[in-house]
């Protein structure tokens, strides 16, 4: 998980937002932010993205 910049668990998780009922909307929305935040405290050091 940790292979993978932390603003594709937002785009990602948004795109799928789009398709679930508006319960699950709601609880989704607040926990996106939360794992892509997780995900950038547990990059290891000096890791960075490049395109090519």
């Amino acid at each position: 998980m940790s292979s993978f910049p932390p603003g594709v668990i937002l785009i990602l998780g948004g795109l799928v937002l789009a398709i679930l009922p508006r319960s699950v909307q709601a609880i989704g929305a607040l926990l996106l932010p939360v794992l892509g935040l997780l995900q950038l405290f547990f990059l290891s050091d000096g890791m960075s993205v490049s395109v090519e």
